[in-house]
């Protein structure tokens, strides 16, 4: 724990305890007195006090009367400040918008001419217990994946209905199962 003194006054602190301002460390108190000097000194010398009374005079009526009232302070400040904007309402002349159908989501359509991880993870381990090695495992599937996806476009070249492509993929997938 590191122990400072305040610059100001010389009293002992915490270091966590001090602020620094201007280069100085200052204690709680002598932070809050200077902040409080430098503000009146700043008021005075601008010479804005009067329009300073007026407007806490001014918030303090506003919100005299309950939370509906320092909401309704609080929009007007937004709106002054911010250069708040009315949206001008439709008028009789101006185009109205038009209103779009729904569009139907598709159902997607599996294209068997690539493997999910899970089904990779499963023909993986089926082939490893019948006595493959990993990297010949990983080989035959990668093989079978660029071969279906092969025979798939040599299919739609030949215009070949989807079904019938289906199913020859799933002759490649039975042979490797198979094996």
């Amino acid at each position: 724990m590191i122990k400072k003194k305040c610059d100001k006054c010389g009293q002992e602190e915490r270091q966590r305890n001090l602020r620094r301002l201007n280069g100085y460390w200052l204690c709680t108190k002598c932070y809050v007195e200077v902040r409080k000097n430098h503000r009146n000194k700043t008021i005075e010398v601008s010479g804005i006090r009067g329009e300073l009374r007026r407007l806490d005079a001014k918030r303090k009526e506003e919100s005299a009367g309950g939370k509906e009232n320092l909401r309704e302070y609080q929009r007007k400040r937004y709106r002054d400040s911010k250069d708040y904007k009315v949206k001008e309402y439709r008028t009789k002349d101006s185009i109205l918008p038009v209103i779009k159908g729904i569009k139907i989501k598709r159902e997607s359509i599996k294209s068997n001419s690539f493997l999910t991880i899970q089904e990779k993870q499963t023909l993986l381990r089926l082939l490893m217990k019948r006595g493959l090695t990993f990297e010949e495992t990983i080989d035959r599937i990668k093989c079978l994946v660029s071969e279906q996806s092969r025979i798939r476009n040599l299919m739609k070249t030949q215009n070949k209905s989807e079904e019938q492509i289906k199913q020859k993929q799933f002759q490649l997938l039975e042979e490797l199962y198979n094996f």
